[in-house]
């Protein structure tokens, strides 16, 4: 709506006044699977791809606990599942729902979580090999 749009540069301008100021580590029981993978399917870098159509299995372990998200992109857009599309899956990428976390709002890099086992991914290596690209970090990240 227009209401919406014109209160979007606040609702932004709270988000990176947030993430500056908000210095504690987020603790397990506070941390939601969907509203993570609902970000990453809005910032997802698609043009980074390289592909039209590709899906991506995300595993994400919390405190003994498992949800399995997939993206799938498609010239239409980006679309999350919380159920098998049955797709041919194109990436795998199973993480510590903390360690995807702070990766996505840019406390942590994709290397030093792969060297600590906090996230593991694996398929085709054009997907793999760019990762750090087409995930991309949270527009909040630059707020750190």
């Amino acid at each position: 709506t227009e209401a919406g749009a014109d209160a979007a540069p606040i609702v932004e301008r709270l988000g990176h006044w947030g993430v500056r100021w908000a210095n504690r580590q987020i603790e397990p029981h506070e941390s939601d699977g969907y509203v993570l993978m609902e970000d990453i399917r809005r910032n997802l870098n698609v043009e980074a791809l390289r592909v039209e159509h590709c899906a991506i299995k995300i595993d994400l372990s919390n405190q003994g606990t498992f949800q399995s998200w997939w993206l799938v992109v498609s010239p239409l857009g980006v679309d999350l599942c919380d159920k098998d599309p049955g797709h041919e899956i194109d990436v795998y990428l199973d993480a510590d729902l903390l360690a995807l976390v702070d990766l996505w709002f840019g406390r942590r890099s994709l290397a030093s979580l792969r060297r600590e086992n906090a996230l593991r991914v694996r398929g085709r290596q054009l997907f793999v090999r760019s990762m750090n690209a087409w995930l991309g970090r949270s527009p909040l990240a630059a707020s750190r």
